[in-house]
């Protein structure tokens, strides 16, 4: 792992205060400062302000608050299946606990399969964003697009699973439907912490 000291910046603000700075030093006459140079430098407020944005976006902002309830519903929904496959897989086909633990494989697959599905968008989006297109001016369609792929593949694996939990019904089919499943809470969790992590550009430009 690159450590962090290494890594480029990327913020924006502190973009501008350094490219000021290279300005004033060969022009020391040049009267260029950024905007977040004339912010207050007090370190308390700077802390509050930090520390508190968070609960301010997540109960303030329905944008943020919306995409945090459905990530939380997703999330529960992922580690309540992990404790429904031993019932299904059994207690209703008596598989060994070894065996049943070899049903989780096409949850991993799924999200490997959900690799492809990101980066052709990742491709897509850059190559629209090169021809100016006005739609990948907005962050909301960067990202959110991937996550309307992947909850009607959450919800028909979910209708798979529990239709299919039954005896007289083989038990690969169940397990199958682990594939839309992974791939489908793969690309929600891609699409919208992407989103959420951005969402301060759209609400919350100079707080």
């Amino acid at each position: 792992m690159i450590p962090l000291v290494f890594l480029p910046e990327t913020y924006g603000p502190i973009l501008l205060v350094r490219r000021a700075r290279h300005t004033r030093k060969l022009d020391p006459k040049a009267n260029v400062v950024a905007p977040h140079e004339l912010e207050a430098a007090d370190l308390r407020e700077l802390a509050v302000r930090v520390l508190t944005r968070p609960v301010r976006m997540l109960f303030f902002e329905l944008i943020v608050s919306a995409t945090c309830v459905y990530l939380a519903l997703c999330y529960g929904i992922f580690y309540m299946t992990f404790q429904a496959y031993p019932i299904i897989f059994q207690e209703v086909y008596g598989l060994s606990p070894g065996v049943q633990g070899l049903c989780f494989l096409p949850i991993g697959a799924g999200a490997i399969c959900a690799l492809p599905v990101f980066f052709g968008w990742d491709a897509y989006l850059k190559k629209a964003q090169e021809e100016g297109r006005p739609w990948t001016r907005k962050e909301e369609y960067r990202r959110v697009p991937l996550a309307c792929i992947g909850g009607p593949l959450f919800v028909i694996s979910l209708f798979w699973l529990g239709w299919a939990s039954r005896e007289e019904v083989p038990f690969w089919v169940p397990m199958l439907a682990g594939i839309p499943f992974g791939m489908g809470f793969q690309l929600i969790f891609m699409a919208l912490v992407c989103f959420i992590s951005t969402s301060h550009i759209l609400i919350l430009p100079h707080g």
